[in-house]
């Protein structure tokens, strides 16, 4: 079986659900995983686009079975809908179409894709959902609901309605829905064809063999006062109570506040930009995904 992955997140970010299933389904089957980033117009106009961007390869095998595809930087979007978008969203989706008959996904151009040859499209986001469900041939259409996504606290409300409305769409076009919570399936049910509970797991081996074999990793080892330590790993952004932990970690300057994730400041700015300015509040960036076990052990306290 094919899978093609529109993911909201590079294979290269913090490991989630995405990562942890396709790695593992990629052992019997075969995946494309489309990273989400698309260089702009903007960009272009700014210098931002490199020559290393231009003669980067669209797609890079990751592992057996399992490739990874980058948005050429020669089709940059304006994300208006326009005339230059829709001129560069058919040359992707040609582009895309070929990668998917080179891969042997799809068949030459002169055959019909049978239904089962045809692979599952697989979905995170309602955005453009019927670009993607129009330009690719697929047998099944999955929609994978990891958040409510018309909760998020950087949208503005015509953005919100418009989310919600695709999202509907979505819903009803699906052949199945998968949610990670029980509000999720909740709130989701009313409008879905199809929809299953697949909570979000955990990787017990990775995380036993820390705990058996614990690893000192560099980063700790820097802190001047290295515990009690209150560590957190994930996606650091709005949605977490930035001005809570300032106000905690500036009454407590004994503990050591650190933070192992990716950020989005969207909607923030001033919160992160405070919690950053103090001395024992630490940020890593992103680990490597062998390395989040280690870190969690070393941790006195999980935020």
């Amino acid at each position: 079986m094919n899978f093609v992955v529109f993911a909201p997140n590079p294979w290269h970010d913090i490991w989630r659900n995405r990562q942890q299933i396709f790695s593992r389904l990629a052992g019997r089957h075969r995946v494309l995983y489309i990273e989400p980033a698309r260089a702009s117009l903007a960009d272009w106009r700014r210098s931002r686009v490199t020559l290393a961007d231009l003669r980067r390869p669209a797609v890079a095998k990751e592992q057996p079975n399992l490739w990874l595809y980058r948005i050429p930087a020669a089709l940059p979007s304006r994300d208006t809908g326009d005339l230059f978008d829709r001129t560069t969203d058919r040359l992707l989706a040609a582009h895309l179409r070929r990668t998917l008959r080179q891969l042997d996904f799809l068949p030459s151009p002169q055959s019909p894709v049978p239904t089962p040859y045809a692979p599952v499209l697989w979905l995170y986001r309602p955005t453009h959902w019927r670009w993607a469900a129009a330009n690719i041939p697929h047998s099944l259409l999955v929609y994978h609901i990891t958040d409510d996504y018309t909760a998020f606290g950087h949208l503005t409300a015509a953005q919100r309605d418009a989310m919600a409305t695709a999202e509907r769409n979505l819903l009803a076009a699906a052949d199945l829905t998968i949610v990670t919570a029980p509000r999720l399936l909740e709130l989701k049910r009313p409008s879905a064809r199809r929809i299953e509970l697949v909570p979000n797991g955990v990787d017990f081996e990775a995380f036993q063999r820390a705990l058996a074999n614990p690893r000192k990793l560099p980063q700790l080892e820097a802190l001047q006062s290295p515990h009690p330590i209150l560590g957190y790993s994930g996606h650091i952004s709005s949605r977490i109570d930035l001005p809570l932990l300032h106000d905690l970690a500036l009454a407590r300057p004994d503990w050591q506040f650190v933070f192992a994730g990716s950020e989005d400041p969207r909607g923030c700015e001033a919160d992160l930009a405070a919690l950053k300015s103090l001395p024992n509040a630490h940020f890593l960036g992103v680990l490597p995904v062998e390395d989040v076990p280690h870190f969690i052990v070393a941790c006195d306290v999980c935020l």
